[in-house]
């Protein structure tokens, strides 16, 4: 699937930034087409960090339906659906079908508000295929971000969003949408945010090459996600 990035600087905005930071591993390429899942930011459970993840859009049991109010399985943030579509699919992932992904995703921060430097960073991934319809996502506190998406090793397409935000709120929320016909497969969605006084995170996105969506990130590490079929 062609990639998409909008084209504006991902880079710390300020040398300091980095001495901020906790301890981080060197920064890293990843090319999306041998990447296995998603990325760990550097700064994921560190100080003045916040993580809410998704895999699953229904309680064990529950039904299919409209999706509101799904709280995060891990850290703090809801997702609701404001298209009145289910979204649900039978295994709980979440899948658009032939509707239109509108999604309004809310998460917290750790920050001091109103002051310093605020770094969120939105990843997902399908169970398996390319996404029907490109994600888009909407600018937060006036900001659009950069966003990567591609297929990757696994045969599943992945997307990074990522914003730099000057100061810092306790409470974000970002618009996910596409056109009908979107068929949209999620496996897993993070969100991670990350505050600090002096500038923001060194994980970094770059414009992919034609053919192979890439990454720049300072990563911990790659996760491999539960899979589960639509």
């Amino acid at each position: 699937m062609k990639s998409t990035f909008c084209k504006r600087s991902l880079l710390p905005v300020l040398a300091g930034a980095l001495a901020a930071l906790p301890a981080a591993s060197s920064a890293v390429t990843i090319d999306i087409s041998s990447a296995f899942g998603t990325v760990a930011p550097d700064t994921r459970g560190g100080p003045n960090s916040t993580t809410a993840q998704w895999d699953t859009w229904a309680e064990p049991g529950g039904a299919s339906g409209v999706i509101t109010n799904r709280a995060a399985e891990v850290g703090s943030g809801v997702w609701t659906t404001n298209n009145g579509e289910d979204h649900i699919s039978s295994s709980l992932n979440f899948y658009s079908g032939g509707g239109s992904v509108d999604e309004t995703i809310t998460f917290g921060t750790n920050g001091a508000a109103g002051s310093g430097f605020t770094t969120i960073i939105l990843q997902g991934q399908t169970l398996f295929g390319g996404f029907g319809a490109p994600l888009n996502f909407s600018p937060i506190a006036g900001v659009t971000p950069g966003v990567v998406q591609g297929l990757n090793a696994a045969g599943g397409a992945q997307f990074l969003a990522r914003y730099e935000i000057t100061g810092n709120a306790e409470e974000y929320s970002v618009d996910m949408t596409t056109g009908p016909f979107s068929r949209i497969s999620l496996g897993n969605f993070e969100v991670d945010t990350y505050w600090s006084e002096t500038g923001f995170s060194s994980d970094t996105a770059v414009v992919p090459e034609p053919t192979s969506g890439l990454l720049a990130l300072s990563a911990a590490g790659l996760f491999i996600l539960r899979r589960r079929r639509k």
